[in-house]
């Protein structure tokens, strides 16, 4: 009985605690905008080729997310690159994917 309550426990566990998250994507930032409690950051568009995503965005309310706005925000005054990554088939606002992480690399 004990396993049986370990294991479904487990499976709960992984469906809810861990996001699919994408692989890093690097480029400069070209745009930084805000619209109803979300940051809006959009890289330039040859680092996005393959992804369906029109840029990114954060939830502001969020204080880790808050960070992440900050980070763009240096990044965009400095011209330096970013890294990223974001939530894979998580929602979106408008065309736009949720950040899961964001650092700047140069």
């Amino acid at each position: 009985m004990k396993i049986l309550v370990i294991t479904i426990s487990l499976i709960f566990l992984s469906d809810f605690t861990y996001a699919d998250v994408s692989a890093y994507y690097e480029g400069k930032v070209t745009e930084v905008g805000y619209e109803a409690e979300r940051g809006l950051i959009i890289i330039d568009n040859s680092a996005l080729d393959d992804v369906a995503c029109s840029g990114f965005y954060v939830d502001l309310n969020n204080h880790a997310q808050q960070v992440a706005y900050s980070t763009a925000l240096a990044a965009k005054v400095s011209g330096a690159r970013v890294k990223l990554r974001y939530v894979v088939d998580g929602p979106l606002y408008y065309s736009n994917c949720l950040l899961f992480q964001l650092s700047i690399v140069e």
